[in-house]
């Protein structure tokens, strides 16, 4: 895990990731709010 994070571009890919899986999350759940 510590080796991914060694890198400043993989740092900042790792919270690319976790941002789009976090947006994609969030619009998920408003479609369920909404139907």
């Amino acid at each position: 895990m510590n080796a991914f994070y060694d890198s400043d571009s993989n740092l900042i890919l790792a919270k690319q990731i976790h941002t789009v899986h976090a947006h994609k999350m969030s619009v998920q759940q408003l479609s369920t709010f909404i139907s």
